[in-house]
């Protein structure tokens, strides 16, 4: 599969105004019930508007305001049909009771009607599949309803050294799994802790403490074309200072951005 190129626009300088505003902020300990939470992704159900939230060690939340309800602890999830190689890295609620899952290499499928956790799309690009030598991880995933794509941001790794080597987009199909499309990073360091996909269908990425849109400048299921990386603006002022999971609203056009790190689920309105 052919290779589309990026522009990245220089990382975040000095004095870079604000993204927006903050609309709520809340403490994730407080709100979780967990002294030290390890939250590491955010969704919203397309079908139900439900915000729901990964814990990495705590497992499956529903949010509802100030109140959070552990509806799948981590030690209860479903037997996976393969061996999962590392703690889970984000989900993407698909509606329907099923999540798709990141974890290495791997993304799962968990259905809480069947009880079930299936291998559903494997995240290697498919120009290095011949090379049994690398592995990747992604921080991110998000689910885009309206044209029904997943998509996640993996860095590409060599098994021995641990030495990063690549970094991508790829979208997948999340009914059959198959990977339909991927797009080359030209900075290696680049992981996104979290993407969503705003009211206009474009890919929002947050990387530590800044806010990016990623523009496809063609069909994203052809495969080819460019794309652009705008600076949206800081996260700063908001007290985020490495964002470690993002999710878009459509009923209230907010995103929701989680920083572990600093203990806050912040929801934001864009400017």
């Amino acid at each position: 599969m052919r290779l589309a190129s990026f522009a990245l626009v220089a990382l975040l300088p000095a004095c870079t105004p604000s993204a927006g505003e903050v609309v709520d902020t809340q403490q994730l300990s407080l709100l979780l019930g967990i002294d030290s939470p390890d939250a590491i992704g955010l969704s919203i159900d397309p079908v139900d508007g439900t915000r729901y939230l990964l814990d990495a060690n705590a497992g499956l939340f529903e949010l509802d305001g100030d109140d959070a309800t552990a509806i799948l602890a981590l030690d209860a999830f479903p037997e996976a049909d393969v061996p999962v190689r590392s703690s889970w890295t984000d989900l993407a609620a698909l509606g329907d009771g099923r999540f798709a899952l990141t974890a290495q290499t791997q993304g799962f499928l968990l259905d809480r009607d069947a009880g079930s956790l299936t291998r559903h799309f494997c995240y290697v690009p498919g120009f290095i599949e011949d090379q049994p030598a690398f592995d990747q991880i992604t921080q991110s995933l998000t689910y885009d309803p309206a044209a029904n794509l997943l998509y996640a941001q993996p860095q590409t790794f060599e098994q021995e050294s641990g030495e990063i080597t690549s970094a991508e987009v790829g979208m997948f199909d999340p009914d059959g799994g198959g990977d339909l499309a991927w797009f080359s990073l030209p900075d290696t360091d680049y992981e996104a802790g979290g993407l969503a996909v705003d009211a206009d269908g474009d890919l929002i990425a947050a990387w530590d403490d800044a806010l990016y849109r990623i523009s496809l400048a063609s069909d994203p299921q052809s495969g080819t074309g460019d794309a652009e990386f705008e600076l949206l603006g800081s996260l700063a002022e908001a007290g985020i200072r490495e964002a470690s999971g993002l999710a878009f609203d459509p009923a209230t056009g907010h995103l929701l951005i989680l920083d572990t790190g600093a203990d806050l689920l912040v929801e934001y309105a864009l400017d």
